[in-house]
């Protein structure tokens, strides 16, 4: 991988810690999404970057991101009704 360290290193992390918590991992990009979920965190990253200094991506860039992943891996966009019946508590 190739471009800003700081985004390198942040992918890095984040991949450390989806690698070793399953749930929250199914939450973000689930069976089939992994690829385009690390390469849409790396487009908000590195965008991050030129902005603010900083690539650490907002709740609202990783809530845009599952979206995505969701669109692509099951050709649906995410309604009401699908989140009312995804039983998944982030406590």
């Amino acid at each position: 991988m190739v471009g800003n360290t700081d985004v390198i290193i942040y992918i890095s992390k984040l991949k450390a810690f989806l690698d070793n918590d399953s749930d929250a991992s199914e939450f973000f990009y689930g069976k089939n999404g992994e690829t385009e979920f690390y390469d849409l965190v790396r487009i908000f990253a590195e965008k991050n970057v030129k902005d603010k200094g900083e690539p650490d991506l907002t709740q609202e860039q990783f809530e845009k991101i599952r979206k995505k992943i969701f669109q692509i891996t099951t050709n649906k966009d995410i309604t009401p009704e699908i989140i009312k019946n995804f039983n998944l508590s982030l406590n």
